[in-house]
């Protein structure tokens, strides 16, 4: 009998040591979780305050960059003629012009590459939203897609510099036909961005 008594003693302090086991481990998982939580919610904190402000200044300053490059292909030594529409005039300044030596096509060429450069130089990051003092929904809108336009510049201009270096080597329909399709294709996502720009807020 004592025997007996013995065993279940035995089993019951098993099983209620397996119980504390088992309820140490769901709360040392349930206190890793909250640990998680807290310090998501504290690093979107952070993130969040320490977002970089920008003036109106800054966003004028950044349209007006965006608007002379763009003059500085599209009104360059008066090539573009009255009522010439953009495609077109991009497939004529892809080849060298009527009476242009290759010397001077060459130097057109590396004039829109640097001028193109200076938004690279410009080091316009905005990966995210920065801190707004307008946050009504309309200006919020614009940011976030501004952002994520933003987000594909530096792509776009490596695709034109490799356009353009590919015309400086070789001078055939298909390279030009290729530049002048990059030309347009990043003059559209200008004056896209200009116009964001524009209608932004600080």
């Amino acid at each position: 009998m004592c025997f007996q008594c013995n065993r279940n003693l035995h089993e019951l302090t098993k099983s209620f040591i397996l119980i504390l086991t088992n309820m140490r481990w769901k709360i040392f998982i349930i206190y890793c979780v909250l640990m998680v939580s807290l310090l998501f919610n504290l690093q979107s904190s952070l993130s969040s305050e320490t977002k970089a402000s920008i003036s109106q200044k800054q966003i004028n300053e950044m349209a007006a960059l965006f608007l002379q490059v763009r003059r500085d292909i599209l009104e360059n030594g008066r090539i573009r003629k009255p009522g010439e529409t953009v495609p077109a005039y991009c497939q004529k300044i892809a080849k060298p012009l009527q009476a242009e030596t290759n010397e001077f096509y060459l130097l057109r060429l590396s004039f829109y590459d640097k001028s193109l450069n200076r938004l690279i130089d410009k080091k316009l990051d905005f990966s995210n939203r920065p801190k707004l003092i307008d946050t009504s929904p309309e200006n919020v809108v614009i940011w976030d897609h501004m952002c994520r336009q933003l987000k594909y510049l530096p792509a776009r201009l490596r695709k034109v510099h490799q356009a353009i270096e590919f015309a400086k080597k070789k001078n055939s329909d298909l390279i030009a036909n290729e530049l002048s399709k990059q030309l347009l294709v990043t003059i559209q996502f200008n004056i896209g961005i200009y116009d964001l720009l524009r209608d932004a807020h600080s």
